[in-house]
């Protein structure tokens, strides 16, 4: 019984109560899109674009400060995707198209962020976790 109190206590908090709503919303919402996600075949295009968009996110902040960071991150999803779409219609398999273009956009953050010395370590965070 201590168990069950002390991993269901915090939550009868009321400042916790909304974060438990938004958190089992999300968790509905994430298995059915996780669902769609593999019958359709596409969990390599997550990872890809997930690290596709660290160039951008890493341009964006050098740009715009904390506010460039999502429109850095949404301009590289879009290249990415596209670069994606372009690549596996013409020249090689989808999982070949996403990795080429993985590598090299991830590759061109790493060097961008190398080369920048006022942030490097705020940028590390998001490289390395």
């Amino acid at each position: 019984m201590a168990i069950v109190d002390w991993l269901v206590g915090p939550f009868a908090l009321p400042f916790m109560q909304r974060p438990l709503l938004v958190m089992l919303a999300l968790a509905v919402a994430v298995g059915l899109a996780s669902v769609m996600v593999t019958l359709r075949g596409l969990q390599f295009v997550g990872d890809g674009l997930v690290h596709a968009v660290f160039p951008g996110i890493v341009v964006g902040f050098a740009l715009g400060g904390r506010e460039g960071l999502v429109p850095g991150g949404l301009v590289a999803a879009a290249l990415a995707a596209i670069a994606f779409t372009l690549l596996s219609r013409r020249a090689l398999a989808s999982d070949s198209a996403i990795a080429v273009v993985l590598t090299l956009m991830f590759g061109v953050g790493v060097i961008v962020v190398s080369r920048q010395s006022n942030y490097v370590g705020q940028l590390h965070e998001l490289l390395f976790g």
